[in-house]
């Protein structure tokens, strides 16, 4: 009998031992019982029988996951306290999984048990001469013991055992090919092509790079640049974006050039990931393009790891097992000596002061290409104005509409209006599981809380004092369309948000429609501000940037800062383009020096504030999120854990900013570590006390403590 660790995808930090008859080597992924339900595991190793009751291996199948992926798994259970058996079924092919269907075949010396062998002996090679059978077939025919003579037939080598081949199975369908409009190829200047060299001379061993290039100086050509040495070096990519909504523009740049793009992305058929996944695993593919699922991809010699638009929060892993995915690229890349590169316009804190500190190579942008200046932004205080639109921005889009030019408009707030109310008793809507108003989306008709979904229809009167109700509250996307659809009725202008990006198609023909001038003005959320390039745009609208400045949360301004830089960018990629930020807080430094697109001088404000308040990157920064359905089991809880963390620096316990989500009350306490000695100390303390800890998420390296 075999005895096995095996890596489960539960919350218990611990490996579970499980047995087999069978020889398995470790990565196969196998299912079992575990405390009544049938869970999908990793072998992980071999390992002594127990004292206790061990129970079997229940399927094992083909599929395995590599040596690094599992060396991955074991880093990213040190660094997030997360089990790597949930990190492992994030490398675990997609799909359905093919069950170990070695097959057996009898021998020419193993012919002669059907004459001289016993009676079991006869029928099993009697049967094994009709045909190659699997062990699952014999057993059905011959019954369970057969297994017995199986083992001994094999070790006398009257029998042999065989894989075939195959082994993931994958649905037909046609595949995604997201087909947007050509987009022409650029000359990158002597900055650029310097950046690109120089990347290229680390390929073959791990190294870090930070790309930080001004929007629009092209940055994705010079990736393309060293994707294109990489690929002649017979190596694999990983691309990496933050949201789906970005994946067209690289997908084009890169299937142009090099054909074949696996796209990786969780709205994805089962079998059209596991296709993607078996070319990337053969080497016929040699690029794996999307958001940071993709980062899990089998890529066959991995020689580079890009992660674009490095500062957006889309990166960070929100749900267990959480990860921040710049974290794993780098640990991956150390894994299989492949080189990282971080592209960007505005660097995280943290990854600019790394670079600054030498820790990551720097490679700086400073032009746009065909030295095209950066749009001139003006900010606009809106604090006196009765109205959405300024008249400057107004004067402006009228101008650039009797020129042909397009307008893009960003404001970050989805729905209509932020609440509903009675103007009469000053009741509001209010979401029941989570406390939060409920945002009017008038187009839909109806109320939704954005944290955990709930949804109702608005009521007619106040179920108070039965007056009528009303929205109110700050102003949102939908009320913005509406006043510029009043304002300008010639004007075709179109709404994209995350509502509107729930129909794929729907979504698709607004960017296409923009894209080929059908459209004059597109108003949306962030999403626009993202990796967009749009060729007839020259004005910009950031409206009501200080919506993130208000946030409880010590990375606002910086939020606030690549926000409207971003955005700013969106304009005057063929012609000169311009940008006005209204907003209620015009003096607000995030505010000013992005309208002037002076990251450095934003850097050095914002890292020499962190020093002084002890922020990241100064100390290592620990979210502990304590939640419970019962607050007064949330206050015991909290103060258990606080009382174990006494000799650790730390902040709370405290309300959560958002104090109940989906029905469930939240607190958080902060521990601070400035050597990695404490931070052992805390996961040695974490380990030994799992049963307190227990249905708290850990949360290393914040990037929003919301």
């Amino acid at each position: 009998m075999n005895y096995y660790k095996v890596a489960l995808p539960v919350p218990i930090p611990s490996l579970f031992t499980y047995y087999s008859e069978e020889q398995i080597q470790p990565g196969t992924i196998v299912r079992v019982n575990f405390r009544g339900k049938t869970l999908q595991g990793v072998v992980w190793e071999r390992t002594l029988p127990e004292e206790f009751q061990v129970k079997p291996i229940l399927t094992i199948y083909q599929e395995r996951i590599s040596h690094q992926m599992m060396r991955l798994a074991e880093k990213l259970e040190e660094i997030y306290l997360h089990p790597r058996g949930m990190y492992a079924q994030l490398m675990v092919p997609p799909g359905r999984l093919s069950p170990d269907i070695k097959k057996f075949a009898p021998t020419p010396e193993g012919i002669f048990c059907a004459i001289d062998g016993n009676e079991t002996e006869k029928k099993l090679i009697t049967l094994l001469l009709k045909a190659p059978y699997t062990k699952t077939y014999i057993r059905r025919k011959l019954g369970k013991r057969i297994d017995y003579y199986l083992r001994k037939l094999l070790s006398l080598s009257f029998i042999i055992g065989f894989e075939e081949e195959s082994k993931l199975t994958s649905w037909s369908g046609k595949r995604d090919p997201y087909l947007f409009p050509q987009i022409p190829h650029a000359e990158i200047d002597i900055e650029g092509k310097n950046a690109a060299e120089e990347i290229k001379k680390s390929l073959g061993k791990f190294s870090t790079h930070l790309l930080f290039g001004v929007t629009g100086s092209g940055k994705s050509f010079v990736l393309l640049d060293v994707i294109e040495e990489v690929i002649n070096k017979g190596g694999g990519v990983i691309y990496l974006v933050p949201e789906i909504s970005m994946v067209p523009f690289p997908y084009q740049l890169l299937s142009k050039k090099f054909g074949n793009v696996e796209v990786i992305h969780s709205l994805q058929t089962r079998g059209m990931k596991s296709g993607s996944w078996e070319r990337l695993k053969r080497g016929e593919s040699k690029i794996a393009l999307g958001p940071r699922s993709a980062l899990f991809a089998p890529v066959k010699n991995l020689m580079l790891i890009v992660v674009d638009e490095e500062h957006d929060l889309s990166y960070d892993q929100e749900t267990s097992p959480r990860y921040r995915t710049l974290d794993v690229a780098i640990e991956r890349a150390k894994i299989e000596d492949a080189t990282v590169v971080l592209s960007t316009a505005t660097p995280s804190i943290e990854t600019y002061y790394r670079a600054k500190k030498g820790e990551f190579a720097l490679h700086k942008i400073t032009r746009r290409l065909n030295n095209l200046p950066l749009p001139r932004a003006a900010v606009i205080s809106m604090r006196k104005k009765k109205h959405l639109i300024s008249d400057e921005f107004a004067r402006a889009l009228e101008e650039e509409y009797a020129r042909g030019n397009q307008a893009l408009v960003l404001m970050n707030r989805r729905g209509f209006s932020s609440y509903y109310y009675c103007p009469q008793c000053g009741y509001v809507a209010l979401c029941p599981h989570c406390e939060i108003p409920l945002t009017y989306h008038k187009e839909e008709n109806y109320l939704e809380c954005h944290y955990c979904g709930y949804r109702e229809q608005p009521p007619s009167v106040c179920p108070h004092c039965d007056s009528e109700m009303k929205p109110a509250g700050a102003p949102g996307l939908q009320r913005l369309v509406e006043s510029f659809r009043d304002r300008f009725p010639d004007l075709r202008v179109e709404r994209f948000d995350a509502d509107v990006g729930r129909s794929k198609k729907r979504a698709r023909q607004i960017l296409r429609d923009f894209y080929d001038g059908k459209i004059n003005v597109l108003v949306g959320t962030q999403l626009i501000s993202k990796g967009h390039n749009f060729p007839g745009v020259t004005l910009v609208g950031v409206f009501f940037p200080d919506l993130l400045l208000n946030f409880p949360d010590f990375t606002a301004s910086e939020r606030t800062f690549q926000l409207i830089t971003q955005m700013i960018g969106r304009a005057g990629r063929t012609v000169e383009g311009k940008a006005f930020v209204q907003t209620n807080f015009p003096e607000h430094h995030a505010i000013k020096l992005a309208a002037e697109q002076d990251y450095e001088a934003f850097f050095l404000r914002e890292i020499e504030l962190r020093r002084k308040l002890l922020y990241p990157p100064f100390v290592k920064l620990v979210r502990i999120l304590i939640e419970d359905k019962d607050r007064k089991n949330l206050g015991e809880k909290s103060r258990k854990i606080f009382e174990l963390l006494k000799d650790f620096r730390k902040r709370g316990p405290a309300m959560a900013p958002f104090k109940k989500l989906a029905g469930k009350w939240r607190a958080h306490i902060f521990v601070e570590f400035e050597g990695e000695s404490h931070w052992e100390e805390f996961k040695k303390l974490y380990r030994q006390n799992f049963h307190i800890f227990r249905g708290t998420s850990i949360i290393v390296s914040p990037s929003q403590v919301l």
